[in-house]
C-alpha cells in the first residue's frame, strides 16, 4: 500500500516543482526546510521547517502534526494538534497554511505518480 498525497491548492506566489508526491511505508516529512522528503516553500514563514509527518503504523497511514500553527484534516477548525496523528483515506483533505491536498491510497507499494496523473 502507497499514499498519494496531491495539490489542490497553493499559495499564489510560489511555483512547486512538484504537485504530487507519494509515500510508501517508510513514510516522509513535509515542510519548508531542505531536509524534508517533500519541501514547500512558503515564503511568508506561516509553514514550519517540519511542519507534519506521514507515518505508516500498523497497516494504516496517518499524518502527525509537528508544527506550530497547525496542521488540519477534512476542513476541520481545529488543528489535529501538535504531536497528535490523523489517520488518513482516501479522498481525506490535508491543509496547512495556504496549501490543500488530498490524499489517495493505492493497493501497490510504490506509486508511479506518471501513470496515476495519466489515468485520472
Amino acid at each position: 500500500m502507497a499514499l498519494l498525497i496531491s495539490l489542490i491548492k497553493a499559495p499564489s506566489n510560489v511555483v512547486l516543482p512538484r504537485k504530487e508526491y507519494s509515500f510508501d511505508k517508510t513514510g516522509g516529512r513535509i515542510g519548508r526546510s531542505t531536509t524534508n522528503e517533500w519541501v514547500l516553500p512558503d515564503p511568508e514563514k506561516f509553514l514550519s521547517s517540519l511542519h507534519c509527518e506521514v507515518i505508516f503504523d500498523k497497516g494504516h497511514y496517518y499524518i502527525e502534526d509537528r508544527s506550530t500553527n497547525g496542521t488540519f484534516a477534512n476542513g476541520s477548525l481545529e488543528p489535529i494538534g501538535k504531536g497528535n496523528r490523523f489517520a488518513l483515506t482516501s479522498g481525506c483533505t490535508i491543509e496547512m497554511g495556504d496549501y490543500h491536498f488530498t490524499a489517495t491510497l493505492t493497493d501497490s507499494d510504490v506509486v508511479d505518480v506518471q501513470s496515476f496523473q495519466s489515468s485520472s
